[in-house]
């Protein structure tokens, strides 16, 4: 039997390398998860990571 290859991890889990974030406009970010704008201006908000890695998907 072969052993199955997985994909490696980037080395941070956070909204920034995750699928279910979405670009909004102008530099504005919203989780598909919790509907919650997690980057504004291109800066964490304070519903930042707001899953805590639960529902994390790689980019």
């Amino acid at each position: 039997m072969s052993k199955k290859k997985r994909k490696p991890m980037t080395s941070e889990r956070n909204c920034f390398n995750c699928t279910k974030c979405v670009y909004l406009s102008e530099g504005g970010y919203m989780c598909e998860c919790n509907n919650e704008v997690v980057i504004e201006d291109f800066e964490p908000t304070e519903d930042f990571y707001s899953c805590n890695g639960k529902e994390f998907e790689q980019i």
